[in-house]
């Protein structure tokens, strides 16, 4: 049985489900890291849990793109997912099953690579717990 600190904690900090929407028509293609107009700020020190994608109209491109996704622009802009063929983007969960600390407040982003997209629109959606102080 958890002790009363355990269960006091779980009670008082929330998790939160934040979305982010890439809209071609919105946010462009063009290759490297694209913020979306659409979406949240991500707190430092949250621990993030599970990512989802839900495609609403499919991704293209003039050639061969690769899209990761992930967190603004260093070391964390492909932490959900790594750069990949933009065939392998499907409704679904993302990356691996690991929690990711948030360094820095951030914003969600994806990363565009080999060539521009020319369609497309998703829901990123991100369950996290924000940095216990």
């Amino acid at each position: 049985m958890p002790d009363s600190n355990f269960i006091q904690l779980i009670n008082t900090v929330p998790v939160i489900v934040a979305k982010a929407t890439y809209s071609f028509g919105t946010d462009g293609g063009v290759q490297g890291v694209i913020t979306p107009a659409i979406g949240p700020v991500i707190p430092a020190g949250s621990m993030i849990y599970a990512t989802f994608i839900d495609i609403l109209t499919a991704l293209t491109s003039a050639g061969a793109a690769t899209i990761g996704c992930g967190l603004g622009s260093g070391a964390q802009s492909v932490v959900f997912k790594a750069l990949t063929g933009k065939a392998s983007w499907v409704k679904g969960q993302l990356g691996s099953a690991q929690a990711s600390k948030v360094t820095a407040d951030s914003k969600l982003t994806l990363t565009v690579a080999v060539a521009d997209l020319t369609a497309g629109q998703f829901d990123l959606i991100v369950i996290y717990v924000p940095g216990i102080p």
